[in-house]
Protein backbone atom coordinates (compact mmCIF):
# COMPACT_ATOMS: atom_id res chain seq x y z
CA UNK A 1 0.00 0.00 0.00
CA UNK A 2 2.90 2.47 0.69
CA UNK A 3 4.65 1.36 -2.06
CA UNK A 4 1.33 1.88 -4.15
CA UNK A 5 1.13 5.43 -2.84
CA UNK A 6 4.58 7.07 -3.10
CA UNK A 7 4.43 6.21 -6.69
CA UNK A 8 1.03 7.76 -6.70
CA UNK A 9 2.95 10.76 -5.28
CA UNK A 10 5.91 10.84 -7.66
CA UNK A 11 3.38 10.97 -11.01
CA UNK A 12 1.65 13.83 -9.45
CA UNK A 13 4.76 15.56 -9.03
CA UNK A 14 6.09 14.22 -12.38
CA UNK A 15 2.82 15.66 -13.90
CA UNK A 16 3.26 18.89 -11.93
CA UNK A 17 6.74 19.50 -12.96
CA UNK A 18 5.82 19.22 -16.66
CA UNK A 19 3.10 21.53 -16.44
CA UNK A 20 5.40 24.36 -14.79
CA UNK A 21 7.42 23.29 -17.38
CA UNK A 22 5.43 23.95 -20.09
CA UNK A 23 4.26 27.73 -18.14
CA UNK A 24 7.64 28.43 -18.18
CA UNK A 25 7.66 27.52 -22.03
CA UNK A 26 8.60 30.29 -24.67
CA UNK A 27 8.16 30.38 -28.40
CA UNK A 28 11.66 30.52 -29.85
CA UNK A 29 12.83 27.41 -27.36
CA UNK A 30 9.67 24.98 -28.62
CA UNK A 31 10.15 26.54 -32.11
CA UNK A 32 14.18 25.11 -31.84
CA UNK A 33 12.91 21.59 -30.45
CA UNK A 34 10.77 20.60 -32.97
CA UNK A 35 13.29 20.64 -35.58
CA UNK A 36 10.52 21.46 -37.88
CA UNK A 37 10.81 25.33 -38.53
CA UNK A 38 14.55 26.21 -39.18
CA UNK A 39 13.85 29.12 -41.68
CA UNK A 40 11.72 30.84 -39.11
CA UNK A 41 14.44 30.48 -36.61
CA UNK A 42 16.98 32.12 -39.08
CA UNK A 43 14.67 34.99 -39.87
CA UNK A 44 14.51 35.67 -36.19
CA UNK A 45 17.94 35.55 -35.42
CA UNK A 46 19.13 37.94 -38.43
CA UNK A 47 15.80 40.33 -37.53
CA UNK A 48 16.03 43.17 -35.39
CA UNK A 49 17.05 41.87 -32.01
CA UNK A 50 13.96 42.71 -29.95
CA UNK A 51 11.51 40.43 -31.72
CA UNK A 52 14.09 37.38 -30.30
CA UNK A 53 14.07 38.96 -26.75
CA UNK A 54 10.51 39.23 -26.81
CA UNK A 55 9.58 35.83 -28.70
CA UNK A 56 12.11 34.21 -25.85
CA UNK A 57 9.98 35.68 -22.87
CA UNK A 58 7.78 33.24 -20.68
CA UNK A 59 6.32 35.89 -19.18
CA UNK A 60 4.65 37.59 -22.24
CA UNK A 61 1.70 36.72 -23.74
CA UNK A 62 1.74 36.47 -27.48
CA UNK A 63 0.49 34.85 -30.29
CA UNK A 64 2.72 34.03 -33.02
CA UNK A 65 1.96 32.63 -36.81
CA UNK A 66 4.73 30.65 -38.35
CA UNK A 67 5.31 29.76 -41.74
CA UNK A 68 6.10 26.10 -42.45
CA UNK A 69 9.72 25.50 -43.92
CA UNK A 70 8.02 24.64 -47.22
CA UNK A 71 6.47 28.23 -46.98
CA UNK A 72 9.41 30.16 -46.68
CA UNK A 73 11.08 28.44 -49.85
CA UNK A 74 8.00 29.32 -52.20
CA UNK A 75 8.24 32.85 -50.50
CA UNK A 76 11.09 35.40 -52.50
CA UNK A 77 12.34 37.55 -50.19
CA UNK A 78 11.07 38.54 -47.08
CA UNK A 79 11.79 42.15 -45.04
CA UNK A 80 13.66 42.79 -42.43
CA UNK A 81 11.07 43.08 -40.37
CA UNK A 82 8.89 40.17 -41.25
CA UNK A 83 9.03 38.62 -38.18
CA UNK A 84 7.02 41.44 -36.63
CA UNK A 85 3.68 40.92 -38.65
CA UNK A 86 3.83 37.41 -37.71
CA UNK A 87 3.76 38.47 -34.02
CA UNK A 88 0.27 39.90 -32.30
CA UNK A 89 -0.02 40.55 -28.68
CA UNK A 90 -2.33 37.84 -26.58
CA UNK A 91 -2.63 34.40 -26.05
CA UNK A 92 -5.40 34.21 -28.68
CA UNK A 93 -6.64 30.18 -29.99
CA UNK A 94 -8.55 29.61 -33.06
CA UNK A 95 -12.42 30.53 -31.49
CA UNK A 96 -10.86 33.98 -30.27
CA UNK A 97 -9.38 34.71 -33.51
CA UNK A 98 -12.22 34.52 -35.51
CA UNK A 99 -14.36 36.26 -32.67
CA UNK A 100 -11.96 39.39 -32.71
CA UNK A 101 -11.88 39.41 -36.80
CA UNK A 102 -8.79 41.54 -36.87
CA UNK A 103 -5.93 42.40 -35.10
CA UNK A 104 -2.70 44.78 -35.10
CA UNK A 105 0.54 43.28 -35.44
CA UNK A 106 3.66 44.23 -33.47
CA UNK A 107 5.01 45.46 -36.44
CA UNK A 108 3.71 49.87 -37.19
CA UNK A 109 3.00 51.08 -40.57
CA UNK A 110 1.33 47.48 -41.47
CA UNK A 111 -2.34 46.87 -42.35
CA UNK A 112 -4.40 44.71 -39.37
CA UNK A 113 -4.52 40.54 -39.77
CA UNK A 114 -7.77 39.71 -40.26
CA UNK A 115 -9.02 36.03 -39.44
CA UNK A 116 -11.89 34.57 -41.22
CA UNK A 117 -13.00 31.06 -42.02
CA UNK A 118 -13.01 30.14 -45.79
CA UNK A 119 -13.40 27.42 -48.55
CA UNK A 120 -10.13 26.03 -48.78
CA UNK A 121 -9.88 24.16 -52.42
CA UNK A 122 -6.78 22.17 -51.48
CA UNK A 123 -9.43 19.74 -49.33
CA UNK A 124 -12.39 20.88 -50.33
CA UNK A 125 -13.63 22.30 -46.89
CA UNK A 126 -13.52 25.22 -44.69
CA UNK A 127 -10.30 26.20 -42.68
CA UNK A 128 -9.48 29.09 -40.69
CA UNK A 129 -7.15 31.63 -42.45
CA UNK A 130 -4.96 34.91 -41.16
CA UNK A 131 -5.08 36.60 -44.52
CA UNK A 132 -4.25 33.96 -47.22
CA UNK A 133 -2.79 31.92 -45.23
CA UNK A 134 -4.06 28.41 -43.49
CA UNK A 135 -3.94 27.63 -40.06
CA UNK A 136 -2.36 23.91 -40.29
CA UNK A 137 -2.37 23.54 -36.51
CA UNK A 138 -2.65 25.73 -33.14
CA UNK A 139 -1.32 24.98 -30.01
CA UNK A 140 -0.19 26.42 -26.87
CA UNK A 141 3.37 27.31 -25.76
CA UNK A 142 3.84 28.52 -21.62
CA UNK A 143 1.39 31.58 -21.60
CA UNK A 144 1.94 31.77 -25.32
CA UNK A 145 -0.05 30.94 -28.88
CA UNK A 146 1.66 29.60 -31.78
CA UNK A 147 -0.32 28.78 -35.14
CA UNK A 148 1.42 27.28 -38.12
CA UNK A 149 0.40 28.46 -41.42
CA UNK A 150 1.26 27.39 -44.64
CA UNK A 151 2.20 30.98 -46.56
CA UNK A 152 4.16 33.49 -45.44
CA UNK A 153 1.98 37.09 -44.73
CA UNK A 154 3.28 39.13 -47.02
CA UNK A 155 1.94 42.87 -45.47
CA UNK A 156 3.07 46.03 -47.73
CA UNK A 157 4.51 48.71 -45.49
CA UNK A 158 3.27 52.09 -45.56
CA UNK A 159 4.91 55.42 -46.08
CA UNK A 160 2.60 56.86 -43.91
CA UNK A 161 2.34 56.57 -40.05
CA UNK A 162 -0.65 54.08 -40.57
CA UNK A 163 -2.01 51.47 -43.15
CA UNK A 164 -4.26 53.04 -45.85
CA UNK A 165 -7.39 52.61 -46.30
CA UNK A 166 -8.96 51.36 -50.32
CA UNK A 167 -9.55 54.86 -51.29
CA UNK A 168 -6.86 56.76 -49.78
CA UNK A 169 -4.55 53.52 -51.21
CA UNK A 170 -6.33 54.07 -54.61
CA UNK A 171 -6.11 57.61 -55.07
CA UNK A 172 -1.83 57.39 -54.12
CA UNK A 173 -0.79 53.89 -55.02
CA UNK A 174 2.88 55.40 -53.86
CA UNK A 175 1.86 54.73 -50.38
CA UNK A 176 3.01 50.96 -50.46
CA UNK A 177 6.23 51.55 -52.09
CA UNK A 178 6.66 47.78 -52.69
CA UNK A 179 3.69 47.21 -54.74
CA UNK A 180 3.78 48.25 -58.29
CA UNK A 181 0.79 49.15 -59.89
CA UNK A 182 -0.27 51.01 -63.75
CA UNK A 183 -1.12 54.59 -63.36
CA UNK A 184 -4.84 53.42 -64.07
CA UNK A 185 -5.30 52.88 -60.55
CA UNK A 186 -4.61 56.73 -59.31
CA UNK A 187 -7.19 57.59 -62.37
CA UNK A 188 -9.91 55.23 -60.87
CA UNK A 189 -10.34 57.76 -58.03
CA UNK A 190 -11.56 60.43 -59.99
CA UNK A 191 -14.39 58.68 -61.53
CA UNK A 192 -15.39 57.56 -57.51
CA UNK A 193 -15.25 61.58 -56.57
CA UNK A 194 -16.82 62.40 -59.87
CA UNK A 195 -19.57 59.61 -59.05
CA UNK A 196 -19.95 61.46 -55.44
CA UNK A 197 -19.17 57.15 -54.03
CA UNK A 198 -15.91 58.13 -51.95
CA UNK A 199 -17.61 57.34 -48.44
CA UNK A 200 -18.71 53.55 -49.48
CA UNK A 201 -14.39 53.17 -50.72
CA UNK A 202 -13.36 55.13 -47.34
CA UNK A 203 -16.19 53.72 -44.63
CA UNK A 204 -17.12 50.63 -46.07
CA UNK A 205 -15.36 48.28 -43.29
CA UNK A 206 -14.52 44.73 -43.87
CA UNK A 207 -15.16 44.60 -47.83
CA UNK A 208 -13.54 43.60 -50.83
CA UNK A 209 -12.26 45.88 -53.37
CA UNK A 210 -11.80 45.21 -57.35
CA UNK A 211 -9.63 48.11 -58.61
CA UNK A 212 -8.72 48.47 -62.62
CA UNK A 213 -5.66 49.45 -63.49
CA UNK A 214 -6.65 50.00 -67.49
CA UNK A 215 -9.70 52.33 -68.17
CA UNK A 216 -9.67 53.60 -71.89
CA UNK A 217 -11.59 56.52 -73.17
CA UNK A 218 -14.30 54.51 -74.49
CA UNK A 219 -15.16 52.65 -71.20
CA UNK A 220 -14.95 55.60 -69.10
CA UNK A 221 -17.66 57.41 -71.19
CA UNK A 222 -19.79 54.44 -69.19
CA UNK A 223 -18.31 54.33 -65.79
CA UNK A 224 -21.54 55.21 -63.20
CA UNK A 225 -21.93 54.73 -59.55
CA UNK A 226 -23.62 51.55 -60.26
CA UNK A 227 -20.25 50.46 -62.41
CA UNK A 228 -18.05 51.88 -59.32
CA UNK A 229 -20.33 50.13 -56.75
CA UNK A 230 -20.26 46.66 -58.50
CA UNK A 231 -16.70 46.84 -57.51
CA UNK A 232 -17.39 46.56 -53.77
CA UNK A 233 -18.34 43.28 -51.70
CA UNK A 234 -19.20 44.23 -48.26
CA UNK A 235 -19.17 42.56 -45.46
CA UNK A 236 -16.40 39.83 -46.57
CA UNK A 237 -12.80 40.58 -46.81
CA UNK A 238 -11.99 38.10 -49.37
CA UNK A 239 -8.35 36.70 -50.01
CA UNK A 240 -8.26 34.76 -53.02
CA UNK A 241 -7.33 31.74 -52.00
CA UNK A 242 -10.76 31.34 -49.56
CA UNK A 243 -12.80 32.39 -51.87
CA UNK A 244 -15.39 29.47 -53.55
CA UNK A 245 -15.58 29.40 -57.20
CA UNK A 246 -19.12 28.00 -57.02
CA UNK A 247 -20.05 30.72 -54.76
CA UNK A 248 -21.82 34.27 -55.97
CA UNK A 249 -20.56 37.19 -54.23
CA UNK A 250 -23.14 40.08 -54.13
CA UNK A 251 -21.64 43.56 -54.24
CA UNK A 252 -22.95 46.92 -53.06
CA UNK A 253 -24.39 47.95 -56.73
CA UNK A 254 -27.70 45.69 -55.29
CA UNK A 255 -30.73 47.83 -56.14
CA UNK A 256 -34.12 46.89 -56.85
CA UNK A 257 -33.29 47.13 -61.09
CA UNK A 258 -29.78 46.14 -60.88
CA UNK A 259 -27.67 42.91 -58.82
CA UNK A 260 -24.48 42.25 -59.77
CA UNK A 261 -22.86 38.72 -58.78
CA UNK A 262 -18.94 38.17 -58.98
CA UNK A 263 -17.33 34.69 -58.82
CA UNK A 264 -13.83 33.43 -59.19
CA UNK A 265 -12.51 31.54 -61.72
CA UNK A 266 -8.92 30.15 -62.40
CA UNK A 267 -7.41 28.39 -65.42
CA UNK A 268 -4.51 26.86 -65.73
CA UNK A 269 -1.84 28.91 -67.36
CA UNK A 270 1.41 26.21 -67.72
CA UNK A 271 3.08 25.91 -64.16
CA UNK A 272 0.80 28.97 -62.89
CA UNK A 273 -2.93 29.07 -62.32
CA UNK A 274 -4.19 32.47 -63.69
CA UNK A 275 -7.50 33.92 -61.60
CA UNK A 276 -10.01 35.70 -62.64
CA UNK A 277 -12.81 37.54 -61.70
CA UNK A 278 -16.78 36.33 -63.64
CA UNK A 279 -19.49 38.87 -63.24
CA UNK A 280 -23.35 38.57 -63.81
CA UNK A 281 -25.44 41.37 -63.73
CA UNK A 282 -29.19 41.38 -63.89
CA UNK A 283 -31.00 44.15 -64.77
CA UNK A 284 -33.24 46.10 -66.68
CA UNK A 285 -30.16 48.47 -67.23
CA UNK A 286 -29.41 47.07 -70.92
CA UNK A 287 -25.96 49.48 -70.43
CA UNK A 288 -24.72 46.74 -67.73
CA UNK A 289 -26.49 43.67 -69.38
CA UNK A 290 -24.61 40.65 -69.23
CA UNK A 291 -21.45 38.54 -67.67
CA UNK A 292 -17.35 38.22 -68.53
CA UNK A 293 -14.21 37.53 -66.94
CA UNK A 294 -12.05 40.16 -66.10
CA UNK A 295 -8.02 39.25 -65.26
CA UNK A 296 -6.93 39.51 -61.92
CA UNK A 297 -3.15 41.05 -62.26
CA UNK A 298 -2.47 41.85 -58.63
CA UNK A 299 -4.43 40.24 -55.17
CA UNK A 300 -4.37 40.34 -52.09
CA UNK A 301 -2.89 44.08 -51.67
CA UNK A 302 -4.69 44.61 -47.57
CA UNK A 303 -5.75 47.89 -46.04
CA UNK A 304 -7.21 49.40 -42.96
CA UNK A 305 -10.64 48.17 -43.97
CA UNK A 306 -10.64 45.19 -46.63
CA UNK A 307 -8.40 43.83 -49.15
CA UNK A 308 -7.73 45.26 -52.67
CA UNK A 309 -7.29 43.24 -55.84
CA UNK A 310 -5.98 45.01 -58.81
CA UNK A 311 -7.99 44.16 -61.92
CA UNK A 312 -6.82 44.64 -65.91
CA UNK A 313 -10.61 46.52 -66.71
CA UNK A 314 -13.26 47.73 -65.10
CA UNK A 315 -16.00 45.68 -64.02
CA UNK A 316 -20.09 46.06 -65.26
CA UNK A 317 -18.81 47.15 -69.22
CA UNK A 318 -19.58 45.09 -71.92
CA UNK A 319 -18.51 46.93 -74.84
CA UNK A 320 -16.54 43.67 -76.87
CA UNK A 321 -18.26 42.46 -80.28
CA UNK A 322 -18.06 39.15 -81.40
CA UNK A 323 -14.97 39.58 -83.28
CA UNK A 324 -12.92 41.52 -81.44
CA UNK A 325 -13.61 38.98 -78.51
CA UNK A 326 -12.82 35.68 -80.43
CA UNK A 327 -9.77 38.09 -81.71
CA UNK A 328 -8.51 38.91 -78.30
CA UNK A 329 -9.23 35.27 -77.29
CA UNK A 330 -7.11 34.06 -80.05
CA UNK A 331 -4.36 36.24 -79.17
CA UNK A 332 -4.27 35.38 -75.41
CA UNK A 333 -4.21 31.59 -76.24
CA UNK A 334 -1.20 29.17 -77.48
CA UNK A 335 -1.84 28.33 -80.84
CA UNK A 336 -3.21 24.91 -80.10
CA UNK A 337 -5.93 26.78 -79.00
CA UNK A 338 -7.46 28.25 -81.78
CA UNK A 339 -10.36 27.29 -83.31
CA UNK A 340 -10.36 27.30 -87.02
CA UNK A 341 -13.85 26.76 -88.50
CA UNK A 342 -14.39 26.88 -92.16
CA UNK A 343 -16.47 30.12 -92.98
CA UNK A 344 -19.60 28.16 -93.50
CA UNK A 345 -19.36 26.46 -90.98
CA UNK A 346 -18.80 29.18 -88.29
CA UNK A 347 -22.47 30.75 -89.53
CA UNK A 348 -24.16 27.41 -88.38
CA UNK A 349 -22.74 28.73 -84.29
CA UNK A 350 -25.05 32.13 -85.37
CA UNK A 351 -28.66 32.97 -84.60
CA UNK A 352 -29.64 36.13 -86.35
CA UNK A 353 -31.31 38.87 -84.60
CA UNK A 354 -32.11 37.10 -80.79
CA UNK A 355 -30.77 37.53 -77.52
CA UNK A 356 -31.05 33.69 -75.81
CA UNK A 357 -29.90 33.61 -72.48
CA UNK A 358 -30.89 30.63 -69.75
CA UNK A 359 -33.61 32.94 -68.96
CA UNK A 360 -35.56 33.31 -71.51
CA UNK A 361 -39.38 32.72 -71.11
CA UNK A 362 -40.00 32.03 -74.72
CA UNK A 363 -37.80 28.90 -75.71
CA UNK A 364 -38.93 28.46 -79.72
CA UNK A 365 -37.00 27.00 -82.84
CA UNK A 366 -35.07 29.37 -84.48
CA UNK A 367 -32.77 29.02 -87.73
CA UNK A 368 -29.23 29.88 -87.90
CA UNK A 369 -27.29 32.16 -90.07
CA UNK A 370 -26.94 28.59 -92.63
CA UNK A 371 -29.93 28.08 -93.55
CA UNK A 372 -29.65 23.83 -93.38
CA UNK A 373 -29.48 24.05 -90.33
CA UNK A 374 -31.58 24.86 -86.88
CA UNK A 375 -30.90 25.44 -83.60
CA UNK A 376 -33.44 23.49 -81.54
CA UNK A 377 -34.04 25.00 -77.48
CA UNK A 378 -35.96 22.48 -75.00
CA UNK A 379 -37.60 24.37 -71.88
CA UNK A 380 -35.60 22.77 -69.28
CA UNK A 381 -32.29 22.96 -70.51
CA UNK A 382 -30.78 24.95 -72.84
CA UNK A 383 -29.26 23.25 -75.64
CA UNK A 384 -28.06 23.25 -79.56
CA UNK A 385 -29.05 20.42 -82.06
CA UNK A 386 -28.14 20.65 -85.84
CA UNK A 387 -27.40 17.71 -87.95
CA UNK A 388 -27.63 15.03 -85.07
CA UNK A 389 -25.29 16.87 -82.97
CA UNK A 390 -26.27 18.31 -80.18
CA UNK A 391 -24.82 20.40 -77.40
CA UNK A 392 -25.77 21.24 -73.90
CA UNK A 393 -24.87 24.70 -72.80
CA UNK A 394 -22.43 24.44 -69.46
CA UNK A 395 -21.57 28.24 -69.28
CA UNK A 396 -22.64 30.94 -70.60
CA UNK A 397 -21.01 34.79 -71.33
CA UNK A 398 -22.53 37.83 -72.53
CA UNK A 399 -19.53 40.06 -72.08
CA UNK A 400 -20.07 41.47 -75.80
CA UNK A 401 -22.60 44.23 -77.00
CA UNK A 402 -24.10 41.73 -79.86
CA UNK A 403 -23.83 38.31 -78.30
CA UNK A 404 -24.93 36.09 -75.49
CA UNK A 405 -21.93 33.43 -76.24
CA UNK A 406 -22.73 29.97 -74.39
CA UNK A 407 -20.12 27.45 -74.19
CA UNK A 408 -20.71 23.92 -75.18
CA UNK A 409 -19.96 20.55 -74.08
CA UNK A 410 -20.10 19.33 -77.88
CA UNK A 411 -19.59 22.04 -80.70
CA UNK A 412 -22.93 22.01 -82.01
CA UNK A 413 -24.48 21.98 -85.41
CA UNK A 414 -20.71 20.24 -86.47
CA UNK A 415 -21.45 16.63 -87.48
CA UNK A 416 -18.31 13.77 -86.68
CA UNK A 417 -16.98 14.97 -83.58
CA UNK A 418 -14.32 13.01 -81.93
CA UNK A 419 -13.20 12.83 -78.36
CA UNK A 420 -10.12 14.83 -79.69
CA UNK A 421 -12.28 17.59 -81.13
CA UNK A 422 -14.17 18.04 -78.04
CA UNK A 423 -10.71 17.88 -75.10
CA UNK A 424 -10.08 20.52 -77.92
CA UNK A 425 -12.60 22.71 -78.21
CA UNK A 426 -14.42 22.45 -74.69
CA UNK A 427 -12.58 24.93 -71.95
CA UNK A 428 -13.24 22.37 -69.31
CA UNK A 429 -10.70 20.20 -70.87
CA UNK A 430 -8.21 23.06 -71.68
CA UNK A 431 -5.35 21.57 -69.35
CA UNK A 432 -5.87 18.15 -70.79
CA UNK A 433 -5.75 18.20 -73.59
CA UNK A 434 -2.38 20.58 -73.69
CA UNK A 435 -1.04 17.28 -71.32
CA UNK A 436 -1.71 15.08 -74.21
CA UNK A 437 -0.47 17.26 -76.67
CA UNK A 438 2.85 17.11 -75.30
CA UNK A 439 3.00 13.31 -75.10
CA UNK A 440 3.42 12.95 -78.45
CA UNK A 441 3.74 9.90 -80.71
CA UNK A 442 0.48 10.73 -82.22
CA UNK A 443 -1.26 9.74 -78.62
CA UNK A 444 -3.83 12.39 -79.02
CA UNK A 445 -4.27 11.86 -82.66
CA UNK A 446 -5.53 8.17 -82.02
CA UNK A 447 -8.35 10.24 -79.93
CA UNK A 448 -9.91 11.25 -83.35
CA UNK A 449 -10.05 7.67 -84.86
CA UNK A 450 -13.23 7.38 -85.55
CA UNK A 451 -12.54 3.05 -86.09
CA UNK A 452 -11.85 2.83 -82.24
CA UNK A 453 -14.19 3.35 -79.44
CA UNK A 454 -12.99 4.85 -76.05
CA UNK A 455 -14.26 6.02 -72.47
CA UNK A 456 -12.38 8.75 -71.27
CA UNK A 457 -12.84 9.99 -67.80
CA UNK A 458 -11.20 13.19 -68.63
CA UNK A 459 -9.65 15.64 -65.34
CA UNK A 460 -11.03 18.98 -64.98
CA UNK A 461 -9.44 22.32 -65.04
CA UNK A 462 -10.60 21.81 -61.17
CA UNK A 463 -8.85 18.49 -60.96
CA UNK A 464 -5.81 20.48 -62.38
CA UNK A 465 -5.79 22.91 -59.87
CA UNK A 466 -6.35 20.41 -57.13
CA UNK A 467 -3.28 18.49 -58.25
CA UNK A 468 -1.11 22.36 -58.36
CA UNK A 469 -2.35 22.78 -55.13
CA UNK A 470 -1.08 19.73 -53.08
CA UNK A 471 2.07 19.09 -55.19
CA UNK A 472 3.19 22.14 -57.45
CA UNK A 473 6.13 20.38 -58.75
CA UNK A 474 4.42 16.93 -60.45
CA UNK A 475 2.00 19.11 -61.62
CA UNK A 476 4.95 21.11 -63.59
CA UNK A 477 6.61 18.06 -64.78
CA UNK A 478 3.22 16.99 -66.40
CA UNK A 479 1.82 19.74 -67.85
CA UNK A 480 5.20 20.99 -69.24
CA UNK A 481 5.87 17.85 -71.04
CA UNK A 482 9.14 17.01 -69.08
CA UNK A 483 7.90 13.27 -68.52
CA UNK A 484 5.95 12.72 -71.56
CA UNK A 485 5.89 8.71 -70.55
CA UNK A 486 4.77 9.84 -67.06
CA UNK A 487 1.90 11.87 -68.70
CA UNK A 488 0.94 8.95 -71.14
CA UNK A 489 0.84 6.85 -67.97
CA UNK A 490 -1.18 9.54 -66.14
CA UNK A 491 -4.01 9.75 -68.96
CA UNK A 492 -4.73 6.30 -69.75
CA UNK A 493 -5.09 5.60 -66.23
CA UNK A 494 -8.68 7.08 -66.79
CA UNK A 495 -8.85 5.64 -70.44
CA UNK A 496 -11.32 2.48 -71.40
CA UNK A 497 -9.79 1.59 -74.84
CA UNK A 498 -13.05 -0.60 -77.29
CA UNK A 499 -15.61 -0.07 -74.71
CA UNK A 500 -18.55 2.97 -75.03
CA UNK A 501 -19.77 3.33 -71.38
CA UNK A 502 -22.54 5.70 -70.46
CA UNK A 503 -23.42 6.77 -67.00
CA UNK A 504 -26.04 4.42 -66.94
CA UNK A 505 -24.15 1.76 -68.10
CA UNK A 506 -21.16 1.96 -65.81
CA UNK A 507 -23.88 2.25 -62.73
CA UNK A 508 -24.65 -1.16 -63.50
CA UNK A 509 -20.85 -2.45 -62.79
CA UNK A 510 -18.56 -2.62 -59.72
CA UNK A 511 -15.53 -2.28 -61.58
CA UNK A 512 -14.10 -0.27 -64.41
CA UNK A 513 -10.61 -1.44 -66.29
CA UNK A 514 -8.65 0.95 -67.89
CA UNK A 515 -5.58 1.03 -70.14
CA UNK A 516 -3.66 0.46 -67.06
CA UNK A 517 -5.53 0.01 -64.21
CA UNK A 518 -8.82 -0.88 -62.67
CA UNK A 519 -11.18 1.23 -60.52
CA UNK A 520 -14.40 0.68 -58.35
CA UNK A 521 -17.29 2.21 -59.36
CA UNK A 522 -19.62 3.57 -56.23
CA UNK A 523 -22.81 4.51 -57.51
CA UNK A 524 -25.04 7.06 -55.16
CA UNK A 525 -28.26 8.12 -55.74
CA UNK A 526 -29.58 12.10 -54.72
CA UNK A 527 -32.53 13.56 -55.60
CA UNK A 528 -33.22 10.71 -58.20
CA UNK A 529 -29.80 11.37 -59.97
CA UNK A 530 -26.99 8.74 -60.32
CA UNK A 531 -23.88 10.07 -59.31
CA UNK A 532 -20.81 7.38 -59.74
CA UNK A 533 -17.55 7.95 -58.29
CA UNK A 534 -14.20 6.15 -59.01
CA UNK A 535 -11.94 4.85 -56.32
CA UNK A 536 -8.33 3.86 -57.34
CA UNK A 537 -5.71 2.28 -55.82
CA UNK A 538 -3.79 4.66 -54.34
CA UNK A 539 -7.10 5.32 -52.52
CA UNK A 540 -8.03 8.64 -54.05
CA UNK A 541 -11.39 9.11 -54.86
CA UNK A 542 -12.54 11.02 -57.79
CA UNK A 543 -16.43 12.06 -58.60
CA UNK A 544 -17.96 12.09 -62.13
CA UNK A 545 -19.08 15.83 -62.74
CA UNK A 546 -20.51 15.86 -66.14
CA UNK A 547 -20.96 12.59 -67.37
CA UNK A 548 -22.34 11.33 -70.90
CA UNK A 549 -20.20 14.30 -73.41
CA UNK A 550 -21.10 11.88 -76.53
CA UNK A 551 -18.43 12.23 -79.64
CA UNK A 552 -18.67 9.56 -82.35
CA UNK A 553 -15.93 7.33 -81.20
CA UNK A 554 -17.23 7.31 -77.22
CA UNK A 555 -18.01 8.64 -74.43
CA UNK A 556 -16.10 11.47 -72.31
CA UNK A 557 -17.04 11.83 -68.36
CA UNK A 558 -15.81 14.89 -66.68
CA UNK A 559 -13.93 14.12 -63.18
CA UNK A 560 -12.89 16.41 -60.43
CA UNK A 561 -9.61 14.11 -59.34
CA UNK A 562 -6.46 13.20 -60.57
CA UNK A 563 -5.00 9.98 -59.11
CA UNK A 564 -0.94 10.71 -58.91
CA UNK A 565 1.19 9.11 -56.45
CA UNK A 566 5.46 10.25 -56.13
CA UNK A 567 6.28 6.89 -57.66
CA UNK A 568 4.63 8.39 -60.98
CA UNK A 569 6.95 10.93 -61.70
CA UNK A 570 10.25 8.03 -61.26
CA UNK A 571 9.70 5.75 -63.99
CA UNK A 572 13.17 3.85 -62.41
CA UNK A 573 10.94 2.97 -59.29
CA UNK A 574 7.42 2.35 -61.22
CA UNK A 575 9.54 0.17 -63.25
CA UNK A 576 10.83 -2.05 -60.56
CA UNK A 577 7.84 -1.56 -58.21
CA UNK A 578 5.91 -3.35 -61.69
CA UNK A 579 8.73 -6.26 -61.63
Amino acid sequence: MKIEMLTLILLCLSIAARETLSLNDNIYEWAQRSGEYSKWIKQVDKSDENYKLFLQNSVLRVTAFIPTDEAFRKFSEPSYDIIGFHLVYGSLDLDTLLQIKIKNPISVKRSKLRFSRGFDGSSNRSAVFVLDARILESQQVGNSMVNIIDRVLDLPKSRESFAPNALELIKNPNIYPSVSVASGVGTFSDFIERQNVTFQFSNCTECTFFVPENIDSETAAKIDANVLLGHIIPNQILFLRSMNNSTPYKTKADLSNLTVELYKEERSESDSMQSLIYFNTKDSISTHFGNTRVKITRANIPVNNGVIHIIEKPLLITDVSILNYLDKESEANEAHESVNVPQGDAKLHFIENKLVNFENDNIEETTSFAPIKGSNFSVDELHIEGDGVKGSIVKSEGGCINIFRPFFDVVPAIPNVTIKDVLHFDPAFKTTFAVAEKIGSGWLNELGNKNVCYTFFAPSEVAWKKLFDENPSAYKVIVDGLNPEGSKDLLERFLVIDGVFSLDFLSQFEIVDTINTQMVIQTKITEGKKQLTLVHAYNRSSTIVRPDIFTNNGYIHEIDTIFMAYIDLMPELKGSAQN
